[in-house]
C-alpha cells in the first residue's frame, strides 16, 4: 500500500492526508469569485469551523488573513473543543455543534 502524503493544516497544526484538505478563500464570495483572490489549504474540519463561526461577510472584511483567522475567539473556542475531543479524527460540523452544547 503506497504511503499517503501528509499535509499540515496551518489552523489546527495537525497532519492530514491530502484528501482531508480543502481550499479556503480568504475573501469569500459575496457575489462572484475573482480568480486572483488569495486562498489557503486547510483541513476540512477547520474549514467547517471557520464558516460555522463567521459569515462570509465577516470573513471577507474582518478575518481575511490566516493571522486574523487565528485571532478569532469564536474559532479558537471551537478548535479547542476539536483538539481536546479528537484523536486525529475529522469531525463534521454537526458533531462540533454537539460538542459545543455539551461544553456550555
Amino acid at each position: 500500500m503506497p504511503r499517503r502524503e501528509m499535509h499540515l493544516c496551518p489552523v489546527c497544526g495537525r497532519k492530514h492526508i491530502k484528501d482531508h484538505m480543502t481550499l479556503h478563500h480568504l475573501l469569500p464570495a459575496l457575489g462572484h469569485i475573482e480568480k486572483s483572490e488569495p486562498t489557503i489549504y486547510i483541513c476540512e474540519t477547520c474549514h467547517q469551523v471557520i464558516h460555522y463561526c463567521h459569515t462570509n461577510e465577516q470573513l471577507r472584511f474582518y478575518f481575511n488573513t490566516l493571522e486574523l483567522i487565528l485571532r478569532s475567539k469564536k474559532i479558537q473556542s471551537m478548535l479547542q473543543l476539536y483538539k481536546y475531543k479528537s484523536d486525529n479524527c475529522v469531525f463534521r460540523i454537526k458533531r462540533l455543534k454537539d460538542l459545543k452544547k455539551r461544553s456550555a
